[in-house]
């Protein structure tokens, strides 16, 4: 049985660190990052100190096109 707290939680996130981007788009998490250093990743990072962060909706769209979620 799942926490309702953390399913709330869950569905309020605006950002995904980038191992979670990488599982939810299935790429390894260095090959995310190393797009993102090159200016080459499908999502534009949020750079936060030396954390790079990616924005829920553009990476749900991405890794289910067609579907509104």
């Amino acid at each position: 049985m799942s926490d309702p707290t953390t399913e709330s939680v869950e569905q309020d996130r605006l950002f995904y660190t980038e191992a979670e981007a990488a599982a939810a788009l299935r790429v390894h998490p260095s090959t995310l990052g190393r797009l993102a250093k090159k200016g080459r990743s499908p999502v534009k990072p949020v750079l936060t100190g030396s954390r790079r962060l990616y924005p829920v909706a553009a990476i749900e769209a991405l890794a289910h096109p067609g579907t509104s979620r």
